[in-house]
């Protein structure tokens, strides 16, 4: 979950910067909750985040 929390922060809401800094309390802060798990975002959503990771990742390594 946090790594999912941490992926939809720099892919959906564009904030790479708070995914770093906040990377282990995202889930924490009931703000940051709200808006990766937000009944309004559309469930591919999830999984394009995390396909996207494992692309990238297996591209780097």
């Amino acid at each position: 979950m946090a790594l999912l929390a941490k992926e939809f922060t720099v892919f959906a809401l564009r904030e790479p910067h708070t995914a770093l800094r906040h990377s282990g309390a995202l889930l924490l802060d009931d703000w940051h909750y709200a808006q990766i798990f937000s009944t309004r975002q559309d469930l591919d959503i999830y999984r394009l985040c995390l396909d996207v990771h494992i692309r990238l990742r297996h591209f780097l390594i």
